[in-house]
């Protein structure tokens, strides 16, 4: 007899700015709740390699110091399983990508990145979270704010008629 099994990762989007890591923070409980283990993917986008001072491996070096000491730091903190990914490209590209080869089940993620924190709404959500957003095939919570909160007691859930949106409804409740 044939049995699903469902995905046993959740994806965290990370560039080390204050939203994203207060995303990370908050995965937690969610990782903990559904017996999860913690993805931390940080894309690099080429752009950063020209606005660096180091070269290329000094940053990939730097940056991958910095993905290994976060995740044995979440490690210690709260037992789950943490692991790494980094990636060079489009953020919301390698995102995706990431999301299907690890075959996560949800991507928690911050509403803005460190590049676009200087909009004047910070309600607003930034490109790369609302390109994932939209062409996601799992479930995308997005984490605003610097609330501390134990776990969500009600969710809003906006639907349109869509073969998508019910797709993803039935996927989402189950």
């Amino acid at each position: 007899m044939f049995m699903l099994t469902l995905p046993e990762t959740i994806l965290v989007p990370i560039d080390f700015n204050e939203q994203s890591m207060h995303a990370m923070n908050r995965s937690y409980d969610f990782a903990r709740f559904l017996g999860l283990e913690i993805v931390l993917l940080y894309v690099f986008e080429n752009q950063e390699y020209a606005d660096s001072f180091f070269t290329k491996d000094e940053l990939v070096s730097k940056i991958t110091g910095q993905l290994t000491q976060t995740a044995n730091e979440v490690h210690e903190k709260t037992g789950l399983k943490v692991t790494t990914q980094l990636k060079t490209g489009k953020v919301y590209e390698e995102v995706l990508k990431t999301a299907r080869e690890m075959n996560s089940r949800y991507i928690l993620m911050g509403t803005n990145s460190a590049s676009e924190n200087v909009r004047m709404d910070k309600n607003q959500l930034g490109s790369n979270t609302s390109k994932i957003i939209r062409q996601s095939p799992i479930p995308v919570i997005t984490i605003n704010g610097k609330e501390k909160f134990r776990f969500c007691h009600n969710i809003l859930l906006p639907l349109d008629l869509t073969k998508e949106t019910r797709q993803k409804v039935t996927y989402a409740i189950e």
